[in-house]
């Protein structure tokens, strides 16, 4: 069903008289069209017409009477003054004025609240929520007395009291550990540490608990998965989604199941990664989060709903003076994963551990590492591998020669938990022996650290940490993204120097806004970005080709071109065997296409991060979308878990403890008022689950922002050529179902002359191609922050053609007594041209009848589209609607998923392509001969 919101109208037929207004040349001038009928209409219900009115009367509003009595003063006074008026006479009246402070009916406890707000600085948010408890106590004091009386008048209070019937396990408490470095062996002798940065602080929680609390928790009943699925789509292909349609669950759960039979995965999630939680920069914090797979992926992120719970505060082991120094490296790592073991120490036994499930169910569980997120300097420290360009083997996953990074060969040999303990062994045998050569050699050979990791003393295959560890579309795909900026930018430079430059940025400027994308106005190429996100690089993806593409060779725009589509199928959040097949033909193009940068990279695109974006189709085939596991979860939650909590602190040598136990008690208070209590609270997490599980069931075209007068079909007929011919035709066409020789007097026409014009539609309900419930916009604002905007749209006309259009004008009128919702647009046809972008051509369709102007019903459009001018082209004609500064546009189909994957841009083929300089002198080392076996 098809619903169309807009401002209400009369339902039946009518006929309109101007004859009053424009006899008198008046305007209209009224803010509504209901205003504007009222005030010069009459309606006759007998005759079904309007009359029009020759004098309208308005009624006028006297001012307020203020009523004054004079009173006798009787009181004897010590003396009398006389006073003398100087000047004539002073004019005045009973009344008041519109800046008079008036009486208002407002509760006194609203002023008392607002009192409050303002002095404590509280958000709108957090008001609202001091409001909810205020009713909430409100009517508690009606339905239960007792229950509305407060009890506690201090926070510790309130907590010692939420304990008392708790168990201490149940409390989730924080341990805080002091590091002992006589219980690490690697350095037990060696005191320069203690002496650098003191004795390092370790606080966690018991995991085994934690994971029972989020398993367990009454919010996540109907979202959690006991067990994986293989789930297809209509066609019966295959299709990976969340975690629990992967393989590796599948894997996982055989293994289960021959430890114990009827034992389930508990899938753990972790991640970590350092942050800044001051903001002067100088104190960190390094937390450690859990969340479960087995959660819904719709409910494992929400931060309001607790899924992702802080596990641990890292030590933060750093120092100006040592920090360069190997010993001050090794103690980082060694401590590092000393205090990983001591937080893992719980799930060191292969057999089950029964824990409390969904709906009150024992469940005997088998725990299993899902994934570890974090960037690649902590995947490195995870593994105990060498990084950098200069290692021999620099992938913390697999044993690729770093040479080979900028390929995708995919003959890799995966690093395991018994290949790299059989390297570590045999180089500490040659330590033992006292031969440091051979094992230094054999360390630089593998690109090892010869150290002992934290995760081998746990279950295999369960926790294989080198399988863990996945690819981030955050710091991989935005990093690739930055090195390719600068490889655009410095061919750039090289050949057309700093004015182009400055033509690609001012390119950049004036481009129009597409949905929620960001603008470049203060400069686009990676010189002039200043530490930019990774939504703004997705952004600055949609329009990198369309600015530049002039100024690059061919081979440069396909190697765009082919990272721009890999990026697209990697981030979406479904995903068939079909679509990871092309992904990977997208992949290898990219690979084939770089080497015309190859003057501008240092390392010859052999940089770790260009290397993962070989795995991004195998784990997305084990776990999933790669959403799943992005960091970008764990950035989002410093804010809940580490940023607010260092507020809460005195900012003492203790505050990371301080913080520990903020967090605490929040996660206590939260637990206890969602599982046992039917207040406010619970309320409103269950208002959050309901609204990320409600399904969309239709579309919404919704017309809002009305213009501030009524116009006429004559005025809008001089701003837009024939638009009454225009309108009638399609009256007769599209609505009457004649065909379109009709003659023209015979074409009908509205009932009324009038059409109310509406500056922005609003497309509700509407999914992207992996189902991304998307709420879609379209403008037509002749100023909308400083700038003109009329936005493009794909017109749906079933089985006839879609067509392209410039939405110029949203209007609706009456006709035969219904209430029409139509669009007024400037049709673009495509050119079927080749081109470096890869982007479909487009120009205006002049030549067509009306010059390409169409009327449609809104409920035709589809969805918006972004269309940028073809920088490459000339001017070479006007149109009579203004001027055109381009012959040729480009469908950007990069800007969102839905035009992508409908595209119809076609590609240049080169015969011949720039391939990889051979290198003087080849390295030895990089063979995979002396691998142990």
């Amino acid at each position: 069903m098809v619903l169309v919101k807009a401002l209400p109208f009369f339902g039946m037929r009518r006929r309109i008289n101007l004859v009053s207004m424009q006899s008198q040349g008046v305007q209209p001038n009224a803010d509504t069209w209901e205003d504007y009928i009222e005030m010069n209409y009459d309606y006759d219900d007998h005759e079904n017409s309007y009359q029009g009115l020759n004098n309208v009367e308005q009624s006028e509003n006297g001012p307020v009477n203020v009523s004054t009595s004079e009173q006798d003063n009787t009181q004897d006074r010590p003396r009398t003054l006389r006073e003398e008026k100087v000047g004539g006479e002073i004019w005045s009246e009973p009344g008041t004025t519109s800046r008079a402070i008036k009486p208002v009916n407002i509760p006194e406890v609203d002023m008392m609240l607002a009192e409050f707000a303002l002095d404590c600085n509280i958000s709108n948010a957090k008001y609202s929520r001091l409001v909810d408890i205020v009713r909430f106590a409100q009517h508690t004091a009606i339905e239960s007395p007792l229950n509305a009386i407060i009890r506690y008048s201090t926070l510790e209070s309130v907590f010692e009291n939420l304990k008392k019937n708790q168990s201490t396990e149940a409390t989730l408490p924080f341990t805080v550990e002091i590091v002992d470095m006589a219980n690490i062996p690697e350095l037990k002798d060696d005191e320069r540490i203690i002496d650098a940065i003191g004795k390092p602080v370790l606080i966690y929680r018991n995991i085994c608990h934690l994971a029972e609390r989020i398993f367990s928790h009454p919010l996540f009943d109907s979202a959690t998965h006991i067990q994986p699925s293989i789930v297809t789509d209509s066609d019966g292909d295959r299709v990976y989604s969340d975690l629990y349609s992967g393989n590796w669950w599948i894997n996982m759960q055989a293994e289960s199941s021959e430890i114990s039979s009827g034992s389930m995965v508990l899938g753990l999630m972790l991640a970590s990664d350092k942050t800044v939680v001051t903001g002067n920069s100088r104190e960190q914090a390094w937390p450690l989060y859990l969340k479960l797979a087995n959660t819904s992926s719709k409910f494992r992120d929400k931060g309001t709903l607790r899924g992702n719970r802080l596990l641990a505060y890292f030590p933060v082991i750093e120092s100006k003076i040592y920090g360069s120094t190997d010993w001050f490296k090794k103690a980082k790592k060694v401590i590092f994963h000393y205090c990983m073991g001591r937080i893992l120490a719980p799930f060191q036994s292969k057999s089950p551990y029964i824990m409390q499930g969904p709906d009150n169910k024992i469940y005997s569980c088998i725990p299993a590492l899902a994934s570890y997120s974090a960037d690649m300097e902590e995947q490195h420290m995870l593994t105990l591998c060498k990084h950098g360009c200069w290692t021999l083997r620099g992938c913390p996953r697999c044993l690729t020669t770093t040479s080979n990074f900028n390929n995708n060969t995919g003959n890799s040999v995966d690093r395991t938990t018994d290949n790299m303990q059989a390297l570590v062994r045999k180089a500490q045998v040659y330590l033992a022996n006292r031969q440091s050569k051979h094992a230094k050699d054999l360390s630089v050979m593998f690109s090892f650290h010869p150290l002992e990791n934290a995760f081998w003393n746990l279950p295999q295959p369960q926790f294989n940490i080198y399988d863990a560890l996945l690819v981030d579309d955050l710091h991989q795909i935005g990093g690739v993204y930055k090195h390719l900026l600068k490889f655009v930018e410095g061919y750039v430079r090289e050949h057309y120097g700093g004015t182009a430059i400055t033509k690609i940025n001012e390119r950049a400027a004036s481009l129009p806004q597409y949905q929620k994308h960001h603008s470049f106005r203060k400069g686009f190429l990676y010189s002039s970005l200043i530490n930019p996100t990774y939504t703004e690089l997705r952004s600055h993806m949609t329009i990198i080709l369309p600015c530049c593409h002039d100024y690059l060779p061919t081979q440069a725009c396909l190697c765009l071109r082919s990272f721009l589509d890999f990026v697209m199928l990697a981030t979406a959040k479904e995903h068939t065997d079909e679509s990871l097949l092309e992904m990977e033909e997208h992949l290898t193009s990219y690979y084939d296409y770089s080497p015309i940068f190859q003057a501008y990279s240092k390392s010859r695109f052999t940089f770790p991060k260009n290397h993962m974006l070989q795995k991004y189709a195998k784990d997305i085939c084990n776990r999933g979308a790669i959403g799943n596991y992005s960091t970008m979860h764990s950035e989002h939650l410093h804010i809940l878990e580490a940023k607010k909590p260092a507020k809460q602190t005195n900012r003492r040598f203790d505050s990371m403890v301080q913080m520990a136990r903020f967090v605490e008690k929040r996660d206590l208070l939260f637990d206890i008022g969602t599982t046992w209590t039917a207040g406010i609270w619970k309320q409103r997490a269950m208002k959050t689950v309901s609204e990320t599980t409600k399904t969309r069931n239709s579309t919404q075209w919704i017309l809002s922002s009305p213009e501030a007068r009524i116009d006429t079909v004559e005025e809008i007929s001089k701003k837009y050529h024939n638009f009454l011919t225009l309108l009638r035709a399609f009256l007769d066409v599209e609505i009457e179902g004649n065909p379109a020789a009709t003659e023209l007097r015979n074409w009908p026409s509205l009932d009324a002359s009038i059409v109310e014009v509406f500056k922005t539609l609003t497309i509700e309900d509407f999914y992207e191609s992996d189902g991304t419930p998307v709420d879609d916009k379209i403008r037509t604002h002749d100023l909308f922050f400083g700038r003109k905007r009329k936005d493009f749209a794909l017109f749906d006309y079933g089985e006839r053609p879609q067509k392209y259009g410039q939405v110029l004008m949203m209007f609706k009128c009456v006709y035969k007594g219904k209430i029409l919702y139509l669009a007024l647009a400037q049709e673009y046809v495509s050119l079927n041209e080749e081109h470096d972008t890869g982007l479909e051509v487009l120009a205006p369709a002049l030549t067509y009848n009306y010059h390409g102007l169409f009327v449609a019903p809104i409920t035709r459009i589809m969805r918006s589209i972004s269309v940028l001018p073809d920088f490459s082209s000339t001017y070479t004609f006007s149109n009579p609607l203004g001027a055109y500064a381009y012959g040729r546009y480009l469908l950007n189909h990069d800007a969102d998923r839905a035009s992508w994957t409908n595209k119809n841009g076609i590609l240049p083929v080169l015969e011949q392509l720039v391939g990889w300089e051979v290198l003087s002198e080849a390295n030895p080392a990089e063979s995979d001969e002396d691998m142990p076996t």
